[in-house]
């Protein structure tokens, strides 16, 4: 079966910063007095053998992002939650939409460095809601001049504060403030323990030159967060956010970090040196390690693996999907399993894949008893063999989407480093229909007949399951390396061709009609 057309525009609608329109104002959505909360546990819970797979969305801009407020926006938190656990939402051309499967989990991640207009210029009761300047935010949509004046704003390191609304800093920062905690305030509302997990969150968004990005999701495990949430206004680096989130954060407060379109980070968010070209120090690189656990690998901008996408939003993809192994659907749980990197993503599709590596059993398959035997003596995805003296063995299974394309075929990638020159190798473990890899160790394309016209498969090709086994012949016990896995799905149409041919219009011709949604696991490392 193939997932409805509707439930992919609504996959676009809340990954483009919900960029349509309701009719309730955002000044209607009242701050909820903040409950007394219980502090959660001081260290991540035991991972045990999790058997349960939670899907959900760790980056969502609603209209208290000042960007997406400028641009049109006026979906907020509270409609961005009932969306995504699964209610139907109205947007401004009056379409009522709604996602064909809830998500488990989802993170509001509104700009930060916005906040403080948001207070200024939404709430009525603020003493600068009737200023020229708020009257200007909430009547005429940003210009390309306005967006161009605010990012070279966010360029400064740390930003500059906006020169009217922050004449007055102490305001300027109790509005920040007041923000933040309505946040916190509509994410304990709607968060249900065992149903739908909120995470408490922001986004960190400083700009570099030629539009290049260095942009941070900030996520804390519980409802003990910092006072004042750290922006681009307060920090000058990466390297200054993280000195203080670990100084602000301290227990039972617990965070990490999640950078995002490290394609557009112009080789930095992955580098040893800083934005000035400065050596990161131990200290610095420790913290690094504490904090920033996992990376974000899709969203609408593109794939940070391979691609960058720039151009009109038709070029851009429908967005991605967060996916966790964990025991139980809960703050504590979620936040753990991705600090662990036992956590995966896909391109859209519910796909639920395993990999572990280790000393694992011959007759390795998804039974219970082998997957424990797997955690006992191996490491799942986002784990570290260290000092092994054999060559482990490795098991990857991968489950299809109910509602989407079987799958094509399910590959490895490693990466290690050769007399100081980064490698890397692709090849396929299993493919479907009995095909088998050649000596490049790639299969055949799939067969799979997509017609273009209703989106469905004309034949019967493709598998709802691929396992295997396998070994690296060429694994050597004193090389750094890591290995990730990634399945690929028979081809199904783009979002493009779902809404063209909804619409009952041409299909656009400068961009691909189908496409291969996919999954990408976290790394397992080998350490000598």
């Amino acid at each position: 079966m193939h997932r409805p057309a509707c439930s992919v525009v609504l996959s676009l609608v809340i990954l483009v910063l919900l960029i349509a329109c309701t009719e309730k104002p955002i000044e209607g959505d009242a701050t909820p007095t903040p409950e007394n909360r219980a502090a959660p546990l001081e260290t991540p819970t035991d991972a045990g053998t999790p058997a349960n797979v939670y899907f959900g969305d760790l980056h969502v801009h609603t209209s208290w992002s000042t960007d997406a407020y400028g641009f049109g926006n006026r979906v907020g938190p509270r409609d961005a939650y009932r969306f995504a656990r699964g209610e139907a939402v109205k947007v401004s051309n009056g379409i009522i939409t709604q996602l064909a499967t809830p998500l488990d989990f989802t993170a509001i991640t509104d700009h930060a460095e916005g906040f403080n207009a948001i207070a200024a210029c939404t709430y009525e009761n603020s003493s600068q809601y009737d200023s020229d300047a708020c009257k200007v935010m909430r009547t005429q949509r940003w210009s390309d001049d306005v967006f161009q004046t605010l990012v070279a704003r966010a360029q400064a390191r740390p930003e500059e504060r906006d020169p009217v609304l922050c004449a007055d800093v102490d305001l300027c920062v109790a509005n920040t403030d007041m923000t933040w905690q309505r946040v916190q305030a509509v994410a304990e509302e709607f968060n249900d323990p065992g149903n739908f997990t909120t995470l408490i969150g922001y986004e960190f968004t400083p700009m570099l030159q030629q539009f290049g990005m260095m942009h941070r999701n900030v996520i804390f495990r519980g409802s003990e967060v910092i006072p004042h949430a750290i922006s681009n206004l307060d920090a000058a680096s990466t390297r200054d956010l993280l000195q203080k989130l670990d100084t602000a954060c301290q227990l039972p407060c617990r965070v990490m970090t999640i950078p995002h379109n490290t394609n557009y980070s112009w080789g930095l968010t992955f580098s040893r040196t800083d934005e000035d070209g400065a050596e990161y120090q131990a200290a610095d690189l420790d913290r690094r390690a504490r904090l920033e656990r996992v990376a974000e690998v899709a969203q609408m901008k593109g794939e940070s693996e391979c691609h960058i996408v720039v151009g009109k939003i038709r070029r851009t993809s429908a967005g991605a999907l967060a996916a966790v192994w964990a025991a139980d659907n809960t703050r504590a749980e979620i936040w753990d399993a991705l600090h662990r990197r036992e956590a995966f993503a896909t391109s859209g599709s519910r796909l639920k894949v395993r990999f572990f590596a280790g000393a694992l059993p011959q007759d390795m398959d998804s039974s219970a008893a082998n997957v424990a035997a797997a955690y006992a003596n191996g490491v799942p995805m986002g784990g570290t063999l260290e000092g092994i003296k054999n060559t482990p063995s490795f098991w990857v299974s991968a489950a299809r989407d109910p509602l989407g394309a079987p799958l094509d075929r399910v590959q490895v990638i490693k990466g290690w480093l050769e007399n100081g020159e980064e490698q890397h190798k692709v090849w396929d473990v299993v493919c479907a229909d009995g095909r088998t890899a050649d000596d490049s160790g790639r299969c055949s394309a799939t067969a799979a007949d997509l017609d273009l016209e209703t989106c469905t498969q004309r034949n019967d090709v493709g598998a709802a399951e691929l396992s295997a086994r396998f070994v690296d012949p060429d694994f050597a016990a004193d090389q750094r390396a890591f290995y990730y896995i990634r399945v690929l799905e028979n081809p199904n149409c783009r979002w493009t061709t779902w809404l063209a041919n909804s619409a009952g219009v041409a299909r656009p011709n400068d961009v691909p009609a189908t496409l291969q949604n996919r999954a990408w696991t976290s790394p397992i490392w080998i350490e000598p």
